[in-house]
């Protein structure tokens, strides 16, 4: 009888061990919920089967890292060393998911090798530059890099210098449903390669572009962003060529909502821009300008919705410098000084088929001689005799005798008819 109670309280004491097991793992549980560690499945790459390597999670003021075994891998009140500490264990690629809540930044961090891919829990994952660091957020050098659903805060008041996401050099990255704001610098900043995808992020009152694309940023992808109330351009666009903008609500920014800024053969379609030359007295929803008449050419900007602000000086698009070859077309035009005004010496441009209305001033005003608009009104005197404009009638004006005509070129001089 001894016996079997021992064996009794011996089996009672395993199954007691084993509850309180059961309830300390079931404890942890309920504290790794409380800590938002979030499922590794829940961050994927291109192939649903692609669940995260790493999981980052706050803990107090810690970030901490753990394995898909669920091993703490890394800690510090600074994400940026976290990240480091990783990529040295991934030096083939990593993807990493971060979870809720407000990760600290008190360093640069450096994304140097391939294949790493960065998912948050869209803008209830939070990470904030931290006072004096003056430098980017990221800076991407590794290829094929993504950044999904995060927010970035980059503390401008107490940062003189940095962008939000830097991509220096990296080929294919991509910047996709991110928060990306107060950076003293640019929000995202590209250069020295290209192909960025940039899609479908907020990017706001940061102190110099919202988007930049500098040297070799060329065939780039900006679509259905919202970008507002930056210092300077909601997108800036250098000596690059091939670039699609696509589908942008662009408003409130400090100069030009885009800036094609000696940019060659790119595309800005279907974008809507408001309000933007808030910091100017002279400005445009978009400026296309070449610095020489090898650049600045060849852009294609049509069916875009652009509003003014209905004062002098803001325009609806601006063609500067030696732009030319440039085609504005199918564009909505509203509330504006001019709706599409070149300058300088830009010439050889078509400006057709827009929707113009409430203007200040010319709904059309041409500088160059061989550029060709719809809704400008030539002088008869002194009709161009080479370029776009001898392809269709115009409308010229006689200045002396107050008349005007429809002019059609024959194919070696203008013919003319004078309307009653």
């Amino acid at each position: 009888m001894a016996g079997k109670q021992r064996f009794v309280k011996r089996r009672a004491l395993k199954l007691a061990g084993a509850a309180a097991g059961s309830l300390a793992a079931l404890a942890a549980l309920k504290r790794l919920e409380a800590l938002t560690i979030p499922s590794p499945d829940r961050f994927v790459g291109p192939h649903p089967e692609y669940a995260a390597d790493v999981i980052v999670y706050r803990d107090g003021e810690y970030a901490v890292a753990v394995d898909s075994k669920g091993r703490e891998i890394a800690r510090s009140s600074d994400l940026a060393a976290v990240v480091e500490r990783i990529q040295g264990e991934y030096p083939d690629g990593l993807k990493m998911g971060i979870g809720i809540g407000k990760f600290m930044v008190s360093s640069r961090i450096d994304i140097t090798v391939d294949n790493v891919a960065i998912h948050g829990h869209g803008w209830s994952t939070v990470l904030e530059l931290d006072g004096g660091v003056d430098d980017d957020m990221f800076h991407v050098t590794g290829d094929f890099f993504k950044l999904v659903g995060v927010r970035l805060k980059g503390n401008k008041t107490n940062n003189s210098s940095g962008n939000g996401v830097h991509l220096d050099g990296s080929l294919l990255p991509e910047v996709r449903g991110c928060y990306i704001e107060d950076f003293a610098g640019h929000g995202i900043l590209v250069e020295n390669q290209g192909v960025a995808i940039i899609v479908a992020n907020r990017v706001v009152g940061n102190g110099v572009n919202g988007i930049r694309l500098g040297s070799l940023s060329d065939d780039s992808f900006i679509a259905f962003n919202d970008i507002g109330s930056n210092g300077y351009h909601g997108i800036g666009i250098g000596t690059v060529a091939r670039v699609k903008v696509i589908g942008n609500n662009i408003y409130l920014n400090g100069w030009f909502g885009i800036d094609l800024y000696t940019a060659s053969r790119n595309y800005v379609i279907g974008n809507t821009i408001t309000d933007n030359a808030q910091s100017i007295s002279v400005g445009a929803a978009i400026r296309i300008h070449g610095s020489s008449s090898d650049n600045g050419r060849g852009n294609i900007v049509i069916g875009n919705e652009l509003h003014g602000r209905g004062e002098t000086g803001n325009h609806g698009v601006m063609i500067t410098g030696y732009a030319n070859r440039n085609v504005v077309a199918g564009n909505t035009i509203v509330n504006v000084d001019v709706g599409v005004k070149e300058q300088d010496d830009a010439d050889y441009n078509i400006i057709e088929g827009n929707i113009i209305y409430d203007t200040l001033g010319s709904k059309v005003l041409l500088v160059g001689d061989h550029s060709y608009a719809d809704d400008h009104v030539y002088d008869v005197s002194s009709l161009p005799t080479d370029g776009f404009v001898l392809k269709k009638p115009v409308l010229a004006y006689d200045s002396g005798s107050g008349a005007y005509y429809i002019a059609v070129w024959d194919g070696s001089a203008w013919r003319k008819v004078q309307l009653s």
